[in-house]
């Protein structure tokens, strides 16, 4: 098991690095100053108590951590969106007030994890699936490689 399995979830990096090669990296920066953005304004939002808004923002960040595999932090700020959608500002903000430790561990995770050099990184585990229904290998081996993904391994069930 990976050190870094309680943050992240690597098989969405892996999906990433493969759709996405060495842009990744931009992506992850534009996430990381989202996400900061998005903690200062959640904290604020409930220290005004603004439970609606802070619930709103709280379900951004949810949202754009789980798109990039911020697991840990996804799920923090799920916990901010609940307590703001049941009306407990106290427990809102309880729980934001993690968000910050959290966001900083999920971020130095995710750098180590997506952008060292390939023979850096940790492994990152594949996901084997079998293909849906009515799909081709073809169609598949097209579409990777029209967007430059990484090598498709079929396994049989």
């Amino acid at each position: 098991m990976s050190i870094h399995a309680d943050l992240l979830d690597l098989a969405v990096l892996q999906e990433l690095r493969d759709m996405l090669g060495p842009r990744l990296d931009d992506v992850l920066a534009t996430f990381r100053t989202r996400a900061l953005s998005l903690i200062t304004t959640i904290e604020g939002q409930l220290a005004s108590g603004d439970l609606a808004a802070a619930r709103s923002t709280a379900h951004q960040l949810k949202s754009a951590a789980g798109s990039v595999g911020a697991a840990r932090l996804a799920e923090q700020a799920g916990a901010v969106e609940q307590c703001a959608q049941r009306g407990d500002g106290p427990a809102a903000t309880q729980a934001a007030a993690l968000l910050p430790a959290v966001a900083a561990a999920t971020l130095t995770a995710i750098t180590s994890v997506a952008s060292p050099p390939d023979s850096a990184r940790p492994p990152i585990p594949v996901r084997r699936l079998p293909l849906p229904r009515g799909v081709a290998l073809q169609d598949v081996l097209q579409h990777r490689q029209a967007h430059r993904l990484g090598q498709v391994v079929v396994h049989p069930r």
